[in-house]
């Protein structure tokens, strides 16, 4: 791989709104690969601890019942964000 490849970076600033969002295809595929990980993440503690969650009341789909459907919903969702900052930050120090 040459030098300025290895240089692109993964996520950027947005052209419009807030935030970072991916400006290549390592970007796009993590982006992927998180948000397939946070939904199998809730469908899998969904399957195996039904009480965690309830059916919603419009549309499909359940929603957290306890503080331990909560916690199965939201650290997944740190967790990629995280990493997602990570990468970024690295990057610009870089």
């Amino acid at each position: 791989m040459d030098e300025k490849h290895e240089k692109d970076p993964w996520f950027g600033p947005k052209g419009m709104g807030f935030g970072i969002g991916p400006r290549s295809w390592q970007g796009w595929l993590t982006s992927l690969v998180g948000v397939l990980v946070i939904l199998a993440t809730i469908t899998i503690a969904h399957h195996k601890r039904p009480s965690w969650f309830k059916p919603k009341t419009h549309g499909s789909g359940f929603t957290p019942a306890s503080w331990q459907g909560w916690l199965a919903t939201l650290v997944p969702i740190a967790v990629f964000l995280l990493v997602v900052l990570t990468i970024y930050t690295k990057q610009r120090e870089d």
